[in-house]
């Protein structure tokens, strides 16, 4: 270990130093550390733009024009939830989180995975979080997973229309 300064930071800090294939690296200032991994990467941000623009194409052209939401769920929000025990208010709260920040969950293509048994409110929280996309402007494609994996195992057929990497592409240009 020795002791180096982070100009960026004014700082000093403690910092491991090796030799990977002949070339000296030092660790970087745990500062400058956290900030590279609070950052995205810009390739990821490219990647996202791409996405985004794509969806707009998408919407214009119909692709995943039906949601998916259930019709009894097309007016589930997370403001008429029940939570009426302590892991139901805990789910709410992590789904206000979630739609609070619905930009940000785009551009980083955040997600969020529910599980539990019948009667806890998956489905209503899900739909509410559709419901809070679709209200923004965003495509929605709502189905469970084991819907997700059939259509890609639909491909495998002969006769399938469209190929497993459409079917990931077109999952892939929705916002949610």
């Amino acid at each position: 270990m020795t002791t180096e300064y982070c100009i960026t930071h004014d700082t000093h800090y403690e910092a491991a130093k090796k030799e990977i294939h002949g070339r000296a690296i030092t660790t970087p200032c745990p500062l400058c550390a956290a900030e590279m991994l609070n950052t995205p990467r810009p390739e990821a941000l490219k990647e996202n733009q791409e996405i985004q623009s794509e969806n707009h194409k998408t919407k214009s052209a119909g692709v995943f024009r039906n949601s998916g939401i259930p019709p009894r769920y097309t007016t589930r929000t997370v403001d008429n939830f029940v939570a009426d025990t302590d892991k139901k208010q805990k789910a709410l709260a992590s789904v206000k989180n979630y739609v609070e920040k619905i930009d940000k969950v785009c551009e980083y293509g955040t997600s969020m995975i529910m599980t539990g048994g019948v009667g806890t409110g998956k489905t209503h929280l899900a739909s509410a979080i559709g419901n809070s996309f679709i209200g923004k402007g965003k495509a929605v494609a709502f189905m469970t997973v084991s819907t997700m994996f059939r259509r890609i195992r639909e491909t495998y057929n002969q006769n399938s229309s469209k190929t497993e990497q459409e079917v990931i592409n077109d999952l892939r240009k929705v916002d949610l």
